[in-house]
């Protein structure tokens, strides 16, 4: 049995925004074992996951193309 969750409103470590995390948002995350309190709001979240993304894609395509900048390989 899940504890029953309340709406709690939350501040964004990024951009200080509040923010609310919906109790099915922490029902949520207590079933994928992940920490009930969110370090970001949804907008910050999403701005570093295409962060990520860019970072993942960039490191992959100079890897294949071995391209390099001043000498090393980048």
């Amino acid at each position: 049995m899940q504890p029953e969750f309340e709406d709690r409103t939350l501040i964004c470590g990024e951009c200080r925004e509040r923010f609310v995390f919906t109790s099915e948002a922490q029902s949520a995350y207590l079933e994928r074992g992940l920490p009930l309190k969110p370090r970001l709001c949804p907008d910050c979240y999403t701005a570093y996951r295409k962060l990520l993304r860019v970072v993942r894609d960039f490191s992959r395509d100079v890897s294949r193309t071995g391209q390099h900048w001043q000498g090393r390989l980048i």
